[in-house]
């Protein structure tokens, strides 16, 4: 269950988004740019946090084969280093 909600929260809705997006563009035959903000866990995962680490690795290479798929789309993925969040409270201590 926490896996799922892992998973939905930082993948599929994005996924769900770009899909939706996707069909915009082509019935409005533009071109089109998504900028996803994914995390450095994608390269480097931590212990602990494994379910997080694959969802955003999970992000990066959907995305990856998903803008190479759809020309009509120019997709630019970013790795904050952090952001201030609760996310990492439990790690620091």
């Amino acid at each position: 269950e926490e896996l799922d909600s892992i998973y939905d929260l930082n993948f599929r809705y994005l996924v769900v988004v770009a899909k939706c997006y996707l069909s915009l563009c082509k019935s409005n035959n533009q071109v089109g740019k998504l900028l996803i903000i994914s995390s450095l866990a994608d390269r480097f995962s931590m212990p602990q946090y494994s379910a997080y680490s694959s969802a955003k690795h999970a992000v990066r290479s959907f995305f990856t084969s998903f803008s190479r798929e759809q020309k009509i789309i120019k997709v630019r993925i970013i790795h904050p280093f952090r952001i201030d969040t609760s996310f990492f409270n439990d790690y620091e201590k």
